[in-house]
């Protein structure tokens, strides 16, 4: 009893440092350390015993990692907002890299769509998709999206926040504790996570690279507005140091993980 709790809270330490920078996938950390298809049943299947143990490690972790994040914020903004911009676009780098080379008319369809829908309301807000504003339900709906993503392989919770322009709410409010904004996040992320949980293993099983093209098309959509919003030099070169540093990890890391374009006998999902 001991060992699986302490197994299960281990488990979601990498997940949640993963969760606070864009561009790092807890998804794909769950695939390389082989425990991504019992998360996703555990969830499914609401096997208590394992998920509160891996709730709290993942609270601690991002806890933890959110303060060292708004600091380097607050002290290198520049480099900091051009790091995490590479990150994000190295997330679609990785995608597309799952995707494969099957590129079929139909999935670039979808990725500018996907890619469309978020330019027109970031032109529409004037920033990145912006929930902040919505109080409560905005704050609820990033929360279910964010946690949703976290089970996509590929793609980061973070990410999606940076593209709602929730990130730098969400992190401040983690480091300072605020409950009005942080409870309805955890409220959505819990709901995301038990009602989405279903459709998206549905999507990734039987239609994986339309689902992951849809995503890569709305996180490049999030890229010019914030590259408009962050511009400078330093930011740049942070930026391509960001995204070398991803395509590094991935190559180091993924080499020979790919997805499949139906359900995996394997798969408990």
């Amino acid at each position: 009893m001991v060992r699986n709790f302490l197994l299960w809270f281990l488990r979601g330490l990498p997940l949640g440092v993963a969760n606070v920078l864009p561009g790092i996938s807890g998804g794909t950390i769950m695939l390389l350390l082989d425990y991504y298809y019992q998360v996703v049943y555990a969830i499914k299947h609401l096997q208590f015993p394992k998920l509160i143990p891996f709730g709290l490690g993942v609270m601690m972790s991002i806890l933890l990692s959110a303060r060292l994040v708004v600091w380097l914020l607050g002290t290198f903004p520049h480099s900091v907002q051009g790091i995490l911009l590479g990150l994000i676009c190295a997330s679609v780098w990785v995608v597309f890299k799952q995707i494969g080379r099957d590129r079929r008319g139909l999935l670039w369809v979808v990725f500018i769509g996907g890619f469309t829908f978020v330019v027109v309301l970031s032109v529409l807000s004037g920033s990145a998709v912006d929930l902040s504003e919505h109080k409560f339900v905005g704050l609820f709906l990033a929360g279910g999206f964010a946690s949703t993503a976290m089970l996509l392989p590929g793609i980061s919770g973070a990410t999606v926040l940076v593209v709602l322009g929730m990130y730098e709410l969400a992190l401040t409010a983690v480091v300072n504790l605020q409950l009005s904004i942080l409870l309805p996040l955890g409220l959505g992320a819990v709901g995301g996570l038990l009602t989405l949980a279903w459709i998206m293993s549905y999507l990734l099983t039987y239609y994986p690279r339309v689902t992951l093209a849809l995503l890569a098309g709305m996180i490049s959509g999030s890229i010019p507005m914030l590259v408009v919003e962050n511009w400078h030099f330093l930011s740049l070169f942070w930026a391509l140091l960001g995204f070398a540093g991803v395509v590094w990890l991935e190559q180091r890391f993924t080499r020979g993980m790919k997805i499949n374009d139906g359900p995996s006998p394997r798969s408990p999902i």
